[in-house]
């Protein structure tokens, strides 16, 4: 008895690959730009390792593939759409770790450690000592919250919400771009105490430099500045946390309805 052959088209053969290929896509760009996963310090072996797991898990679930011709216009604008919306989940991840380290350059450059920075693989040169050190307590308190796993739940929901072969809608556009104004005021609120405190304390030393021009005040405020700094960083370090819990919950929010949750 002859089997009988079993004929594809472009288009179902794109579907096929498609059901595997574009969830990698979006897995892909968003491990990619994550911070804790697409540093430097993570090997691409155990990147690609953890994408290629992830992509197996989701691949089934992820529902109808659109039909389109390979290496068609529509097949390379759905491409490209998969990779947008893993870069917007990872570049939602990648703000919330810059904050904390703007937060640790605003408190360097108040209490004179503006020059002390170190190379950081995350963050890149000229990282402030204080700004790794934030960017270090966040990032294991990240792990610690499992946030880390509430990150990737969004991140293959969005298949369900955001389905292959759609887009992010305007709203969200507008979203992403008010993050920027986020950075800034999260990370000046983490900060205002110690801004504040460096501020009443380099207007004491201007008064003094008043009252007794014959003091030294370059060499006698240096040192005071930064013992002062050091006791508003421990005072800040005591609100950290649940500053910290706030604006990771208002990321991970803001991931949901990215994916429509």
């Amino acid at each position: 008895m002859l089997a009988l052959p079993v004929t594809l088209n472009s288009a179902e053969l794109t579907a096929w690959l498609g059901q595997w290929l574009w969830p990698m896509f979006r897995i892909a760009a968003a491990v990619w730009i994550m911070p804790l996963f697409g540093g430097q310090s993570i090997s691409p072996k155990a990147r690609w390792a953890l994408v290629v797991t992830l992509t197996f898990l989701v691949a089934p679930t992820v529902g109808s593939i659109p039909k389109v011709e390979a290496l068609s216009p529509a097949a390379i604008v759905i491409t490209f759409q998969q990779i947008g919306i893993g870069l917007a989940f990872g570049f939602l991840l990648r703000l919330w770790l810059a904050l904390f380290a703007m937060v640790g350059q605003i408190i360097s450059m108040q209490m004179g450690l503006a020059m002390a920075v170190m190379n950081d693989p995350s963050n890149g040169p000229g990282v402030a000592v204080l700004g790794s050190w934030f960017s270090t307590i966040a990032s294991l308190a990240f792990l610690a919250m499992d946030g880390h796993l509430v990150a990737f739940t969004v991140l293959l929901e969005s298949f369900q919400t955001m389905p292959i072969g759609t887009g992010f809608a305007d709203v969200i556009w507008h979203d992403l771009a008010n993050m920027g104004s986020w950075l800034f005021a999260g990370s000046l609120l983490v900060a205002l105490p110690s801004v504040i405190s460096m501020l009443i304390v380099n207007m004491a030393f201007g008064v003094m430099n008043r009252a007794a021009p014959q003091l030294n005040i370059i060499a006698l405020g240096f040192p005071m500045t930064m013992l002062f700094g050091m006791v508003t960083v421990l005072f800040t370090m005591t609100a950290l946390p649940g500053m910290l819990v706030t604006l990771t919950t208002e990321v991970l929010q803001l991931m949901q309805t990215l994916a429509g949750g």
